[in-house]
């Protein structure tokens, strides 16, 4: 009823299995923590554009415009002083 030799197999297979599992799941975290890194690489970037163009966005004609727009993107979400007494 019991076969001994399947379910060695089967054991060997689950220990190695493990191993590789390990493994994958180290490099995701490698690969987060890369992600993370790099948007934040970008996101430095971008903000440093982003005061540039607001420093000269009236010494340079059209660059207003351009400010405008960006600042939509860095826009900060405006917290409601109820909220911040709780």
């Amino acid at each position: 009823m019991f076969n001994q030799e399947e379910f060695c197999k089967d054991y060997q297979l689950g220990k190695d299995l493990s191993v590789i599992v390990d493994q994958m799941k180290q490099l995701a975290e490698s690969l987060e923590n890369t992600l993370t890194a790099v948007n934040s690489d970008a996101m430095v970037a971008a903000l440093e554009v982003y005061a540039a163009v607001k420093h000269h966005a009236d010494k340079v004609p059209g660059l207003n415009v351009v400010a405008v727009e960006m600042s939509e993107f860095f826009k900060r979400p405006r917290h409601k002083a109820s909220a911040a007494k709780n």
